[in-house]
């Protein structure tokens, strides 16, 4: 069409496109034209239906109505019209905020539910110690108040009312909500413009008392469906005259009209299939014969309009490459026809760098064909053209990044690497040596340098969908909240030697209590039962292996006996109320001495036994996991920093918490609930820093050995870190499997690049 115009065959007016489902395919179409610089008229006007502004009033409607079903407050929440959300020009903080915690609370549906978790969730935080908190919990106060005040607008709606009452209620809620702005500055503005066109609409509509006397109001129901009705059919601005445009038509409308040039478009297998008639059976000869011949006199009314020229289109593939088969109507036309009087073209695929381009995308297609071939000369154009230089750098960007990833021999700042003076200033500043590390960052770094950017410097965090399941973490904590309880009571008591059978009636009870004394609300009160009969079903098992674990240690001058729980060294790491011990817990960091420098380390150990052999006191370090895979100390792993939780755990609590009993580990390991217990090597339990021999303590030759290796290893994660190293490397070649990030990394491109990062001494 824009070949027909440039040349002077035909005026705009002269050509008239054919177009079935044309309300749906209507924006396309208006876009496609406007890449082509084509004068368009749309027979299909769009509706206040299609504006976002009223599609987010049926939303609030439907989000009153229905009591704040989850995916449609997810959607108001989300819509950046609503200026509620926003807070002193900030548009993301509480709408986070609100997101984050709607996510975490995970209730299908019901404003009163939501609020009294919220205000649960306010309470714990502020009464909890410490600022690290998860994020729903610092920001449940946020959302609670946002979402309070949402709930008092829309309560503010008349519960039942006449239509034109109804119009300045709504008006005045979305004035509240900051959707439409200030009155005083509506001329001009697009979001008064549509409620105008919509209110409109309404107010054109015949009064109720004459399509149904007696009912002169409205309730809720009654006028949601009002004003989908009046979206539906009232046009969104006026419709513009076709003469000078390109004319859009349905074929209904097209096969009274005629024109120079016709285009035909969509004619594929199912074209101009006419429906069945309400009367009549689908699998009615008749029926169908009649319909056949409905479509296909369609069919020749819509080809006969055509006065100079007719071009008939269909899709030849779908959108994974399959061929797709025209209309039988095409097909017997081209029988009816010499070939030489049908020619038939097929789109190109790639665009001829020497033909003159016909739209903007074309322009942007040739450019980059150029460009490739060697001629910058049009991409170059676009950069230095303020029409189209946004896209032209987005191009050379785009460009920039695939050439630089693609270097085989070296990662580069498109894969992690900051390489800026101003980001390298930040890291160090960030991590100077007043920061305060935790092993499961350490950790994370070894694991994947681009997770632990993603998650501890840019902060992202995966957005959880609605499930009705129970959350591990919040059973993981139950569990160690019953163990600690247990234990410290167990050793307050000195009762001696309890039985497994008194030791499993303890254990339930305590968790019974701990359940009692922390109750929920709702679906979490129902999930919190699932969780309490997963930790009751895994007791006995526990017990046996409390057991087999003390047996373990008889034969020493002490055996080492449950001291100390959840115990806490530094000022951020957040504990549970009232199940810290406060005779080893310390607010100071434990300062590690790596050679070159001391980094502070803060962390919670979730188990400290003490015993003795000879004259020294000795400890087992424990921590407890209750997933399902059985989880082992491997040296290997703690050399390369993928498990450095527990030798770091093991340096504090005999170098910084227990230094004044000069204490020192004996083992350290994973107690692995729904496994076999404290983990073994060979005959041994938990993985060996000091070896008994005749009652006395000396080093593993094992730890000896890895012990310089691990503080060499932390101080190259750290420096690392601070120099902006951050590789999309991985050595888990399933990490995809489980990441939440694994959208972000492009960690196939690197694989594919055999590209590798050297991560351990």
């Amino acid at each position: 069409i824009k070949n027909l115009l440039l040349r002077g065959s035909a005026r705009p007016e002269d050509v008239v496109v054919v177009c079935e489902s044309l309300p749906q395919r209507a924006p396309r179409l208006q876009n496609t034209c406007h890449d082509f610089g084509l004068p368009v008229y749309l027979e299909s006007v769009p509706t206040c239906l299609t504006a976002p502004l009223v599609r987010l009033l049926l939303a609030l409607l439907r989000l009153h109505l229905e009591d704040w079903p989850f995916p449609q407050l997810l959607r108001v929440v989300g819509n950046y019209k609503v200026r509620l959300f926003d807070q002193d020009g900030d548009q993301s903080t509480p709408r986070i905020a609100l997101e984050n915690c709607l996510r975490r609370a995970q209730i299908p549906s019901g404003r009163v539910a939501l609020l009294a978790q919220l205000q649960r969730w306010t309470s714990t935080a502020a009464a909890a110690e410490g600022p690290r908190l998860p994020a729903h919990l610092r920001q449940a106060a946020l959302a609670a108040d946002t979402l309070t005040r949402l709930a008092e607008h829309l309560a503010a709606l008349p519960a039942r009312a006449n239509l034109e009452s109804w119009v300045q209620a709504i008006e005045d809620l979305l004035i509240r909500l900051g959707v439409l702005g200030d009155p005083a500055a509506a001329d001009g503005n697009t979001a008064w413009s549509t409620w105008r066109s919509l209110s409109h609409g309404l107010q054109s509509l015949p009064r109720l008392e004459q399509i149904a006397p007696g009912t002169s109001s409205l309730d809720l129901a009654g006028v949601l469906a009002t004003i989908e009705f009046a979206a539906q059919h009232q046009p969104l601005g006026g419709a513009p005259e076709w003469t000078g445009r390109i004319r859009v038509l349905s074929p209904e409308s097209a096969r009274h009209v005629s024109a120079p040039h016709v285009f035909l478009l969509g004619l594929g297998e199912q074209a101009l299939q006419r429906p069945a008639r309400l009367n009549s059976a689908a699998d009615d000869p008749t029926s169908q014969l009649e319909q056949q011949s409905e479509s296909m006199l369609l069919f020749y009314e819509l080809v006969m309009r055509a006065t100079t020229s007719l071009t008939l289109s269909y899709t030849a593939v779908d959108e994974k490459g399959q061929p797709l088969l025209p209309s039988p109507l095409l097909t017997e036309l081209q029988a009816c026809l010499a070939p030489a009087h049908v020619p038939l073209t097929a789109p190109c695929q790639g665009f001829p760098p020497t033909e003159a381009p016909s739209s903007l995308s074309d322009f942007r297609q040739q450019a980059v064909t150029a460009a490739l071939a060697g001629e910058r000369q049009g991409l170059t154009g676009m950069l230095t053209n303020s029409k189209y230089a946004s896209v032209g750098n987005a191009i050379l960007d785009g460009l920039i990044c695939v050439a630089q990833r693609a270097q085989r021999d070296e990662f580069g700042p498109y894969e992690g690497i900051m390489v800026g003076p101003a980001a390298q200033a930040a890291l160090q500043r960030q991590f100077d040596p007043q920061h305060l590390w935790s092993p499961s960052q350490l950790e994370s770094y070894a694991s994947c340098p681009f997770r632990f950017f993603s998650q501890h410097l840019l902060h992202l965090e995966p957005l959880p969908e609605l499930t009705v399941a129970s959350d591990a973490a919040r059973r993981g904590s139950l569990l160690h909240q019953v163990l600690a309880t247990m234990h410290r009571q167990l050793r307050q008591a000195a009762a001696g030697e309890e039985t497994e059978q008194e030791l499993l009636d303890r254990f339930l009870e305590t968790l019974q209590e701990e359940i009692d004394a922390h109750p929920l609300g709702g679906l979490e009160q129902q999930l919190r039962e699932i969780e309490r009969r997963e930790i009751a079903a895994w007791a006995p098992r526990y017990i046996e292996q409390e057991s087999a674990y003390r047996d373990q240690w008889r034969w020493l001058t002490e055996p080492p006996q449950p001291a100390f729980f959840e115990v806490r060294f530094g000022p951020q790491v957040q504990s549970a109320p009232g199940h810290d011990d406060q005779s080893a817990s310390t607010a100071q960091p434990f300062a590690l001495n790596l050679g070159a420098e001391k980094i502070l380390v803060v962390g919670q150990i979730d188990r400290l036994d003490v015993g003795r052999v000879g004259g020294v006191a000795v400890l087992n370090v424990i921590d407890y996991k209750s997933g399902r895979r059985e989880l082992k100390l491997d040296p290997r792993k703690v050399q390369s920093g993928h498990q450095l939780q527990l030798p770091l755990y093991a340096l504090a609590a005999e170098q910084h918490l227990l230094a004044t009993q000069q204490a020192q580990t004996l083992t350290a390991g994973y107690w692995n609930i729904r496994g076999q217990g404290f983990e073994r090597h060979g005959k041994r339990s938990g993985f060996a820093l000091r070896e008994v021999v005749d009652q006395t303590l000396t080093v593993s030759d094992a730890w000896e050995r890895l012990q310089p290796l691990v503080l060499q290893r932390l101080q190259q994660i750290v420096t690392s870190i601070r120099q902006g190293n951050f590789p999309v490397y991985n050595e888990d070649l399933q990490c995809t499997n489980t990441c939440p990030y694994r959208t972000l990394c492009r960690i196939g491109h690197i694989r594919s690049l055999e590209k590798t990062w050297e991560t351990a001494p």
